[in-house]
């Protein structure tokens, strides 16, 4: 088979040559050029000649094909001409089934290879014709077969389930088995187009058992993972996908492989891991663009995936980059004639007005295309509703906005569309709150946090969450705006912790209200629930003696507080090395902006609960300055939680069991003092622990850790933020995060005593990857963790771990107070030695 660079090098060969004889002469010499891939490459290279191109080379590589071609444009000319009686009389010897077969194949390849949907109607029509009027009866549901097919691709579902139904209600059917499996595929996507995700289910996992069809098969298998996805068990559909991908790849099945890596991005881009989808539809379209084995470019999945790149840089805000993908559409359209993307189209054009703007033009845009466009459950539809919609809101036209709205969210959950139902409720809710109606806008906001819970509960992997929530922050950002100019803060205190750190707090028990919530905080501690999204910056001060949440407004935006964090994290690995000089100066500036504002609402506290936001998770907020020369630390002990609700949920945990889990990993590579002060601390800890009546384990297997009250480990820990799943501690081989989110740590503490187990990657959607999370994730009431790289050598880190026990076990204090009073010990010891610990979840 010829590479597709040297069918591109033979067709410029070809086109190049002027005289007709030379030319005829030259594709003589090199028939086994002469394929789809070849043809394809002649209509890029010589686009104004390449039909007359086309039909030289057909007569001298595929002469049977070329009569039928010629047979084709006469008949389709005289019913242009309304003479097509006359034709068929004059062509009638060569009108045969073989030759309608031959219509409905070119049809079928106009459609899903070069996306000429419009071409592909009409062959369909002609078909019809001689069927009926030369009696190739028995053709009719293949006929019906080509007809579903192209009403699927062009969004037509009611003609598609037509054509269905009158296939398979016709007798002669039974005789063409390998139709009826295509048609009943068909009839599952029709299913699937009309919202009814458990009946398409359903018929394509019967259908698959029955299949021996190598692309029916793939086909059905694609449809199936399809419709989980659209039910919202997005880790079901990606499950699906990869076995088909595997196979796909093993049988050298490249159609099917370019639809499966399509889905695939699809599904990675509703779940925030954005690297991956920009890497799969990169392969989707070069894979469509350069098939192998002498085939025709696939023009409908390179339209698909041009189309979707340009969503792709709309959703991340860079207009540029998306006009140059919506040309590229556009341009394959028209040298396609592809009418059926005229919805894409419109979307893409209002989306990109949008984005830079510009919300006037993109409601002109919109406004006439749905007067044009009949109700729809498909999902574009849909999605373009929803793009008028926020346009008629962000210009003004607010009663527009609300009734555009009631229609996508009627139509979403109609079908049970779950993810546009989600965001058919936001941006309701913000149109309804624009208007005024605040008390109908928070009923919607709670309809959708609820929604997004339910959504969560269909997706596997522990670290998906974290990522799922990038794909919802504008949403929740544009709703904490527009609550957070309501002079109302305990409202405000809800909306937030649906915005915040939601990977987890989906999973905690849903408070009814403010009472509720406040009943969870100790007495004599502060909860500062901290939010921080572009220009908007506040804190959320809670007690149990409060009414309600006292909002406190901040001194940074969003831009300065993550230049602030960086500087502070830049000057952690040269801490490690001047201890005596204490460079922690990069805290000042979050001092001033994070802690100083609040210090009024410190004052007579024991213990303060913080639950950062953004750029500030990470960030040790006992050692911030307070202004009076000292820091958090000395006025208050610190516990931190991703967000109130979590919190909640933590303290809320009780681990009744009297195992713990005790052990040291010293690497190969440590220096002999280093391992000793890594057994030390092990066996000092178990000691301790063993008085107290603890069976003390020593199992390095995470199985066995199960049911502990207590984990504490000494061992290697390894963060890497470029890649935070890589996350790991070292016990021999590696516990990675992967491992610890499969694994159920319900124990009342969890003390890592290694580098940078308390480090993580602030996401974006609020939220934060690392090991805190994890393990409050998967059950721990609290943590002990460490901000940066414990020092191995030094005899402070046995110490501080032992004095924290024996404060927190022997004398009773809260687990926060008691690693306070562990590390102040030695507080006139360099920072970097004593101040890397922090609590995390339940610090009393």
């Amino acid at each position: 088979m010829p590479s597709d660079g040297a069918a591109t090098q033979f067709a410029r060969q070809v086109a190049a040559e002027a005289e007709p004889a030379a030319r005829r002469a030259l594709l003589q010499a090199h028939p086994e050029l002469i394929d789809a891939a070849f043809m394809d490459a002649l209509r890029d290279v010589a686009p104004d000649r390449a039909e007359d191109l086309v039909i030289e080379a057909m007569e001298v590589g595929r002469p049977q094909d070329v009569a039928a071609v010629h047979l084709v444009a006469a008949l389709l000319q005289a019913w242009q001409e309304g003479r097509l009686d006359e034709a068929e009389k004059e062509h009638a010897a060569d009108i045969t089934a073989d030759f309608v077969d031959t219509v409905l194949q070119t049809a079928e390849d106009a459609a899903h290879r070069h996306a000429a949907t419009d071409t592909a109607l009409i062959l369909l029509k002609l078909a019809r014709r001689l069927i009926r009027r030369f009696g190739f009866d028995d053709m009719m549901p293949h006929l019906h077969l080509c007809w579903s097919s192209l009403a699927l691709l062009t969004d037509d579902d009611q003609t598609a389930e037509t054509m269905v139904k009158a296939a398979l209600a016709d007798p002669r059917l039974d005789n063409q088995p390998l139709v009826r499996q295509a048609l009943d595929i068909n009839h599952g996507l029709v299913l699937l187009r009309q919202g009814r995700y458990d009946e398409a289910i359903a018929a394509h996992t019967a259908l698959i058992g029955t299949l021996d069809d190598q692309v029916l098969r793939a086909a059905a298998r694609s449809n199936l993972a399809l419709a989980h996805a659209e039910k919202g068990e997005i880790g079901t559909a990606l499950a699906l996908l990869d076995d088909l991908e595997r196979d796909c790849r093993r049988d050298g099945d490249h159609d099917h492989l370019v639809s499966v890596l399509g889905n695939k991005a699809n599904l990675v881009g509703r779940l925030g891991l954005h690297d991956e989808e920009h890497h799969l539809r990169e392969q989707t379209l070069d894979l469509a663009s350069h098939p192998v084995g002498g085939k025709a470019r696939d023009w409908q999945a390179v339209i698909t995936s041009q189309a979707n790149l340009a969503l792709f840089h709309l959703r991340h805000g860079k207009p540029e980059q998306a006009r140059r993908w919506i040309e590229m559409f556009r341009q394959s359209c028209e040298r396609q004639g592809d009418h059926g993307q005229r919805v894409m189209q419109i979307r893409l054009e209002v989306e990109l007005a949008l984005v830079e703007g510009d919300a006037e033009r993109a409601w002109s845009l919109g406004r006439d295309a749905l007067d044009r466009l009949p109700d729809s459950v498909d999902p574009e539809y849909l999605a373009l509703t929803g793009s008028v919609s926020r346009a008629a809101r962000m210009s003004g036209r607010i009663d527009q906005s609300v009734d555009l709205f009631l229609r996508q969210l009627r139509l979403a959950e109609e079908t049970g569309h779950r993810e546009l139902a989600h965001a058919g409720l936001g941006h309701l809710g913000l149109s309804l709150h624009a208007t005024g109606d605040r008390d109908g806008a928070h009923a919607l906001f709670a309809r959708m946090f609820a929604a997004d819970s339910g959504l969560r509960h269909l997706v596997s992997g522990e670290l998906t969450q974290f990522t799922l929530s990038s794909t919802r922050e504008q949403m929740y950002a544009e709703v904490v705006k527009a609550v957070a100019e309501e002079d109302d803060a305990e409202r405000l205190f809800h909306v937030v912790q649906g915005a915040k750190a939601f990977a987890l707090g989906h999973a905690a028990p849903a408070m009814e209200g403010w009472q509720e919530f406040r009943a969870t905080l100790e007495q004599g501690s502060i909860l500062l629930e901290y939010y921080v999204h572009g220009p908007l910056a506040f804190c959320l001060v809670a007690a149990t003696e409060f009414d309600q949440p006292v909002r406190v407004d901040l001194p940074v935006d969003q831009t300065r507080l993550e230049a602030a964090a960086n500087v502070f994290r830049a000057s952690l690995p040269w801490a490690r090395w001047i201890l005596r000089h204490d460079p922690f100066d990069g805290l000042d500036a979050l001092g001033k902006a994070l802690a100083e504002p609040l210090r009024p609402w410190l004052e007579n506290r024991h213990t303060m609960v913080v639950c950062p936001s953004g750029a500030m998770s990470g960030i040790p907020f006992h050692l911030l300055p307070t202004g009076d020369g000292r820091r958090i630390i000395d006025h208050i002990a610190v516990t931190q939680a991703p967000s109130a609700t979590v919190h909640a949920a933590s303290r809320s945990r009780r681990a009744e069991g009297r195992k713990a889990v005790c052990l040291s990993v010293a690497a190969a590579t440590d220096s002999p003092q280093s391992q000793t002060l890594f057994d030390q601390e092990a066996r000092q800890v178990a000691a301790l622990l063993s008085a107290r009546g603890f069976e003390a384990i020593s199992s390095p297997d995470i199985a066995d850790w199960q049911g502990s009250a207590i984990v504490h480990l000494a061992a290697h820990g390894h963060f890497d933020p470029s890649d935070p799943r890589a996350g790991s501690l070292s016990m021999g081989a590696p516990v990675t995060l992967e491992v610890l989110a499969r694994a159920q740590l319900d124990a009342d503490l969890v003390f890592l005593s290694g580098c940078d187990t308390g480090r993580v990657h602030p996401l974006r959607g609020q939220e934060a990857l690392g090991f805190m999370p994890i393990l409050l994730g998967r059950g721990a009431r609290s943590a002990i963790l460490s901000f940066w790289p414990i020092l191995a050598r030094s005899s402070l880190t046995p110490a501080i771990a032992t004095d924290f026990y024996r404060h927190w076990l022997v004398e009773g204090m809260p687990k926060a107070s008691a690693l306070r009073r562990a590390m102040l010990r030695w507080r006139d010891r360099p920072l970097y030695e004593w101040g890397g610990y922090g609590v995390f979840g339940c610090g009393q």
